[in-house]
């Protein structure tokens, strides 16, 4: 038996870069706190400043121990995930013959300037791992290749049946709602708290008019910033489908990767909103084996197309294995046939070699 693979997170990006991330994110947001809090209750700054050094150092703490304990242990038929927290540990089995897909995501700081990446794999029942900062993640992601390859899996990739990328418009509708959702929200707070607060509120808000308005002017352009990001990634998705796998790529900043294996798909379902109905876009929904999770293709203009490329071939993979499992039924059979020939003809021989002459 082969000697398991372990692998750890690579430590100055698990835990020294995430903890500096968090730590300039929470005074940004202790500041805005204090800000926002001392416009209604006069607040000592030092309450703020205790809570903000004891938060960073429970952080820091956190992330050294959880360091210690996250690993990922590679066997030939399956991947154990051990981790856990302060006052806590669990361990993660998935077995590589239900691997439904896997995503290789590339974050632009942390991999050009630490050369890591996260893997996540889902595979049938819901269960699934996250390999969080690995060094090298391009060959630990070839790697979980060619483990699938060696445990049944085709994943040959070669001459592709179809490409497609999402809709544009479909894409603008999906990221946009939710910035303008957020707008209909700060709206509607704004309404509750003047009707609650009445002279009040409206006499605070008119002595810091000026914060109130900087304050909310960063939140929605960082927002907007945010929603523009994500429709330039979804904008730039790739769907190819190969006769035994569908993979699909996206990212204008952060780079993801994916493939599917057709081996657990079973089925494919096309969906529509009445917004999708408008303008002839299709939802791809296709689920698998096993599992109550979905993989989803959205804003698709030849979604009727695809549905029909991905149900035959997981027709066509159905057939094959049963194919398979009948030869195989039949060499059990015939194996057992010839055992029992075997077995007549060795005791026949032993009858002979043993019996008397009495003439």
């Amino acid at each position: 038996m082969k000697t398991p693979y372990q692998l750890k997170p690579k430590k100055l990006a698990f835990v020294y870069y995430r903890f500096a991330i968090r730590f300039f994110l929470s005074i940004f947001f202790y500041l805005v706190g204090y800000l926002i809090a001392n416009i209604f209750i006069k607040l000592s700054w030092v309450h703020f400043f205790i809570l903000f050094l004891l938060q960073n150092l429970y952080t820091f703490i956190y992330l050294r121990i959880k360091y210690k304990k996250q690993i990922y242990t590679f066997y030939q038929d399956r991947i154990v995930f051990t981790t856990g927290g302060i006052f806590s540990e669990y361990k993660v089995e998935l077995v590589i013959r239900n691997i439904t897909n896997i995503s290789l995501n590339l974050p632009l700081i942390e991999n050009n300037f630490f050369n890591v990446g996260n893997i996540i794999i889902q595979s049938a029942g819901k269960v699934s791992i996250r390999l969080e900062y690995i060094d090298n993640p391009r060959e630990v992601y070839n790697y979980l290749i060619k483990l699938m390859h060696q445990n049944t899996f085709s994943l040959e990739m070669k001459y592709p049946l179809q490409k497609e990328t999402p809709n544009t418009l479909g894409v603008f509708f999906e990221v946009f709602r939710n910035f303008f959702g957020v707008l209909v929200f700060i709206f509607w707070v704004l309404i509750v708290f003047i009707a609650e607060r009445g002279f009040y509120f409206i006499s605070n808000l008119s002595r810091n008019f000026n914060l109130i308005i900087i304050l909310i002017v960063i939140f929605l352009l960082s927002l907007l910033i945010k929603e523009v990001l994500t429709f330039l990634d979804l904008k730039s998705r790739k769907y190819v489908i190969y006769r035994d796998t569908i993979t699909y790529s996206e990212g204008f900043l952060t780079k993801n990767y994916t493939i599917i294996p057709i081996e657990n798909l079973s089925d494919s379902e096309l969906t529509q909103t009445v917004v999708d109905r408008i303008f002839g876009l299709y939802d791809v929904k296709i689920s698998c084996q096993g599992s109550g999770a979905e993989i989803l293709f959205r804003n698709m203009v030849n979604g009727p197309k695809i549905e029909e490329c991905i149900d035959k071939l997981i027709t066509s993979k159905n057939i094959s294995k049963q194919a398979r499992d009948e030869v195989k039924s039949e060499y059990s059979t015939q194996l057992s046939q010839k055992r029992q020939v075997a077995d007549v003809i060795t005791n026949n021989s032993y009858t002979a070699n043993f019996s008397m002459n009495w003439y």
